[in-house]
């Protein structure tokens, strides 16, 4: 499954141009920037603890979706993090690629973030 997957990935990715590897660099980097993808992951995980090095995954279901949760991390912070579905049977089932390429967009977005809170009301 890992090696099919990631030449979708490549396939789907976002800018700049960048390049997905399964191999740990040989000294992590500071800042250490990476994209974790958990499949099946267990309802409770949060992207924190997965930025910090904790996997859970539900229990195994026959005929479950193609389930992603994604996560985006600067050393132990997660800076932004989303989950994805699909009924895909395999990677090289096109909708694989179609989520991906979606799920790159929301978590290496080119949004700019909002700084606060909540938005100010002008006028009042």
């Amino acid at each position: 499954m890992r090696r099919a997957l990631l030449p979708v990935m490549q396939m789907a990715k976002p800018r700049p141009d960048l390049t997905f590897t399964y191999a740990d660099p040989p000294e992590p980097p500071r800042p250490y920037y990476r994209l974790v993808l958990v499949f099946d992951a267990a309802n409770d995980l949060t992207a924190a603890r997965v930025c910090a090095g904790e996997i859970r995954h539900k229990p195994p279901v026959a005929g479950r979706p193609f389930d992603v949760f994604a996560v985006y991390c600067r050393n132990d912070l997660a800076l932004s993090f989303t989950t994805a579905w699909t009924d895909a049977t395999s990677p090289d089932d096109p909708r694989t690629g179609a989520l991906f390429a979606q799920l790159f967009l929301v978590v290496f977005s080119d949004a700019p973030r909002r700084r606060f809170g909540l938005p100010f009301v002008l006028g009042r």
